[in-house]
C-alpha cells in the first residue's frame, strides 16, 4: 500500500466525496432506524409484522445499506485499499462497523495529512477547494 502522503489533488478529491457520501448514508440508516423503532413502540408488541410501512422501511434499509457497499468499495479504491475486503466484510454486521471505521479513519488520515480539516459531515469544502492543482506530499517529521 503507497503511503497516504502521496495522494494527488483528484485523488483526495475523490476520497473527500466518497467519505461525504458513506457519512450521510449512515445518518439516513440512523433516521430510519428510528423510525422503525418509534413505529414500533406506537403499534405495540402485537402487531410488529402487521405494518406496512415497516415492511417498507426494511427494504429501504437494505437499499441503503446494498449502496453503502458500493460506497466503500469506492472509498477503499480511492484509499489505494484492498477494495473488496471492506466491500465482502460490510455484509457482516459486526465486522462491516469495524471495516466502516477503518476506511473512514484511513480517508480522515489522508485528508488532514494534506492540510485539509474534516468535521463531523467529511472533509471541509473550501478546504478541497484550496487545494493546489500538484499536491505537495507533506514531509514527515
Amino acid at each position: 500500500m503507497n503511503s497516504p502522503s502521496s495522494f494527488t489533488r483528484e485523488e483526495l478529491l475523490q476520497i473527500a466525496r466518497w467519505q461525504s457520501a458513506i457519512i450521510t448514508l449512515i445518518l439516513l440508516n440512523l433516521l430510519l432506524i428510528v423510525g422503525l423503532v418509534c413505529s414500533l413502540i406506537s403499534l405495540g408488541p402485537g402487531h410488529w409484522s402487521a405494518g406496512v410501512e415497516i415492511s417498507a422501511v426494511r427494504w429501504i434499509l437494505i437499499l441503503l445499506n446494498l449502496i453503502a457497499v458500493v460506497f466503500i468499495y469506492r472509498l477503499a479504491k480511492a484509499l489505494r485499499q484492498t477494495a473488496w475486503v471492506y466491500a465482502l466484510a460490510a455484509f457482516f454486521p459486526c465486522v462491516g462497523l469495524i471495516a466502516l471505521l477503518l476506511i473512514n479513519h484511513f480517508a480522515t488520515r489522508a485528508l488532514r495529512r494534506h492540510g485539509v480539516r474534516v468535521g463531523l459531515m467529511g472533509a471541509v469544502k473550501s478546504d478541497l477547494e484550496n487545494l493546489p492543482p500538484t499536491v505537495v506530499p507533506p514531509t514527515s517529521s
